[in-house]
């Protein structure tokens, strides 16, 4: 992923792996850029403090919504059949990925699926 390095302003986490390599992970935020982490750990973050210090990078977090809210947003974008406009990326492909999104082609969102 060096060629991907510092490249992303924001990077939306909204799932673990256990075995994620924050190290890596946040060498794709850019200079005071943000990590948002959208989903709970299973498992304590591990991340280097030069990760942060160095570029001037925040982490921040945010819970959407209790579990009732949650159920009714499932609810109602099953009972619409309402689903997201996105590409989906293996973070494995993440410098093509890079460029795809260097080039302006993505449609919509890009979103790199760390389990492939």
């Amino acid at each position: 992923m060096k060629s991907v390095r510092h490249f992303m302003d924001i990077v939306l986490c909204t799932s673990f792996d256990k075995n994620a390599n924050w190290s890596e992970l946040m060498e794709l935020v850019d200079y005071h850029g943000k990590m948002v982490i959208l989903a709970i750990p299973e498992v304590p973050l591990v991340i280097p403090g030069n990760a942060f210090i160095s570029r001037n990078v925040s982490m921040v977090g945010s819970m959407m919504g209790g579990l009732e809210t949650t159920r009714e947003m499932f609810d109602f974008v099953g009972k619409h059949n309402i689903r997201p406009w996105i590409e989906e990326m293996p973070m494995s492909d993440a410098t093509a990925a890079a460029k795809h999104a260097k080039d302006g082609r993505p449609r919509f969102r890009v979103v790199m699926d760390a389990s492939k």
